[in-house]
């Protein structure tokens, strides 16, 4: 062959072809120069390979020193063939297969060689090794087994791969597996044996997708529940090669058999209960436990057919209210609380209260509603009976309070009458009196004025809460100060020493005269059931309490029996002689009757006699007033 032809030969081959002569590039042809991505042959001849190569090569060799082994191992050999890895222009590393020979051209030693380009098998390969890598570690990761399950052509079962999870679900290991299925037989339920290998050659025969739950004997956990599911693909020499997962199923079993126990406790409680429950949502009726029909008199089914026929059962009266709220149902967001009356078939009435509560999704919406009705009938007879009561009772206090202040008021004047005339007689029989009629006279004074004194307190009784005097907010410490002026005389005159919590006192809404008279009846009280001889020592103070304000009264006075102090806020009860302290039995019915008319209690503690009092009164603060005020 000519030598041009050769030339234009060795330029047209496809595949990568070079010369060197002493170590470096001679020639080549454009597939080198296009595998390496250089424009001309200038770029490359003259360069020793380990110019154009990493510094190491893949099996951690230095380039250069690789050259010089591969260049000797030809030498000896004729011809050498190994991979290599050069640099392309860009600096991407190729990987080749290097085939080099040598031949004998003008007394000069050439070398021929050839690259075949390994880099996209080596890349295929390597995304390969790392999808199996990441495939185990996922199937490592899972709870449960992956796995191959071969049955061949003889019958004979074993498990070619099966991940480290089958120790978690057989309590063996996949090299134990491998060549034969029995360690994983062995801890078959005996229950469930038979029918898991009769599920695996039904399968086997109809290619069908298997799937099974059944129990194992675990070695370490005990009894099991695991459940599996394979795809069977048939193999030429007629056997049976699944690809599976099995994981354990245990815990689900145990919830599902609490769901189905709860699910009974909840059926025995709403199929035996007599308040009504349903679940529904806004178009179909899911579930109404019987006592609906007995209470209704109509049946389940009716609902299930027409979930808002209930509302045909309502009252005339009751149904435009109903069906507004029940209309709203959406923009309350299920919510709905109700009491209203049916009209059952027999034509009797029956009170209903019924509320319905939202049940949400995850993202907030309204997908059905639970509810409850429950037949409140007695309850409702007995709260308009009881309000017929109340109103009976009100206007019986009415009438006693203005006979009590027409009776104290009214006979004001016939005894001012008989003093008028116990005065004439008096001045009029003068000089003929002895001492026994004087006596006689004064006693018959002394009880008159007494009557007298006895119905003005009776008269101040009967006048707490008649004066429509309105309720303000104020301060607590300015009824206190009140009652303190008026008092003034009486706390100068026995020496009184009263200490008053200094702290800021809260606002109250009360009626000023009524809560004014209220310290002072308690003050005067105080200051004059004290001990002989001893001036009285009072402290006054307040504590919060509940939702409003706890104010008392203490004393070093005479003290109460335990057993005597119910009889205290009583009218006209007294626990001392009239000729020891003065007093008509009222002032604490009055205190009483201020405290309660303004939504509070009263009430008093002491150790017994000689061992002082403490008075305590409750109010509601200011805030919980005027909501009650409003309210009313």
């Amino acid at each position: 062959m000519h030598p041009v032809d050769l030339a234009r030969a060795f330029e047209k081959l496809p595949s990568p072809v070079f010369l060197m002569e002493e170590g470096c590039f001679l020639d080549c042809n454009q597939a080198v120069l296009d595998l390496l991505g250089m424009d001309s042959k200038e770029a490359l001849l003259g360069k020793r390979p380990e110019a154009i190569s990493p510094p190491l090569q893949a099996d951690g060799g230095p380039s250069s020193e690789m050259v010089s082994r591969h260049l000797n191992a030809l030498a000896e050999q004729g011809w050498v063939r190994f991979e290599w890895q050069h640099l392309t222009r860009q600096g991407e590393v190729l990987i080749l297969e290097v085939t080099l020979t040598e031949f004998q051209c003008r007394h000069q030693r050439i070398l021929l060689g050839g690259w075949q380009n390994l880099t996209p098998h080596r890349q295929a390969e390597a995304r390969i090794q790392e999808l199996l890598t990441s495939s185990q570690k996922l199937a490592a990761q899972l709870p449960g087994v992956v796995y191959q399950y071969r049955v061949d052509a003889q019958g004979q079962a074993s498990f070619p791969y099966a991940s480290p999870g089958i120790a978690t679900i057989y309590g063996t290991t996949p090299e134990a597996v491998k060549q034969t299925a029995e360690p994983v037989f062995q801890v078959l339920d005996p229950r469930d044996k038979a029918r898991v290998a009769a599920s695996i050659a039904a399968s086997a025969e109809s290619l069908e997708v298997w799937q099974d739950e059944y129990r194992v004997q675990h070695p370490q956990k005990g009894e099991i529940w695991v459940e599996g599911q394979a795809t069977p693909e048939r193999l030429p020499d007629g056997g049976c090669l699944w690809h599976g997962y099995i994981f354990e199923t245990t815990q689900r079993k145990k919830i599902q058999a609490q769901v189905e126990e709860s699910e009974l406790r909840f059926r025995q409680l709403a199929e035996n209960t007599e308040v009504v429950f349903w679940v529904r949502t806004a178009r179909e009726m899911l579930y109404i436990n019987p006592a609906y029909e007995s209470i209704w008199q109509r049946s389940c089914q009716s609902l299930y057919d027409q979930p808002d026929s209930f509302l045909e059962s309502i009252h005339p009266q009751d149904l435009p209210r109903v069906q507004a709220a029940f209309s709203h149902l959406p923009e309350a967001q299920g919510y709905f609380d109700e009491t209203y009356r049916i009209i059952r078939p027999d034509g009797s009435h029956r009170w209903i209260h019924a509320r319905n509560y939202p049940v949400l999704n995850e993202r907030g919406e309204l997908e059905r509603m639970a509810g409850i009705a429950a037949d409140i009938t007695r309850e409702e007879e007995a709260r308009q009976h009881l309000q017929e009561q109340q109103k009976a009772l009100a206007a019986s206090n009415a009438e006693l309070e203005q006979f009590a202040y027409v009776a104290s008021h009214d006979l004001r004047q016939p005894l001012r009458m008989v003093n008028s005339y116990l005065q004439l007689l008096e001045k009029g029989l003068g000089p003929k009196l002895d001492d026994r009629h004087r006596e006689l006279l004064d006693f018959a004074r002394g009880g008159a004025t007494r009557l007298d004194q006895m119905l003005l307190s009776l008269l101040e009784y009967s006048r707490v809460g008649r004066k429509g005097e309105p309720q303000e907010c104020m301060s607590s410490r300015r009824g206190l100060d009140e009652a303190l002026q008026f008092l003034q005389p009486d706390i100068q005159a026995s020496q009184a020493d009263i200490a008053i919590q200094s702290d800021h006192w809260p606002e109250l809404v009360v009626s000023s005269n009524e809560y004014t008279r209220l310290w002072q009846n308690l003050l005067s009280n105080a200051i004059k059931y004290t001990l002989r001889g001893q001036p009285p020592r009072i402290q006054i103070g307040f504590e919060p309490l509940r939702e409003g304000w706890r104010f008392y009264i203490r004393d070093a006075g005479l003290g109460i029996d335990p057993g005597q102090q119910d009889r205290l806020f009583k009218v006209f009860q007294r626990l001392h002689p009239r000729g020891e302290y003065e007093g008509t039995g009222v002032g604490l019915a009055v205190a009483r009757k201020i405290v309660e008319r303004h939504g509070g209690e009263i009430w008093v503690e002491s150790a017994g006699e000689g061992q002082g009092s403490c008075f305590y009164f409750y109010l509601p603060g200011a805030s919980v007033s005027k909501s009650n005020n409003q309210s009313d």
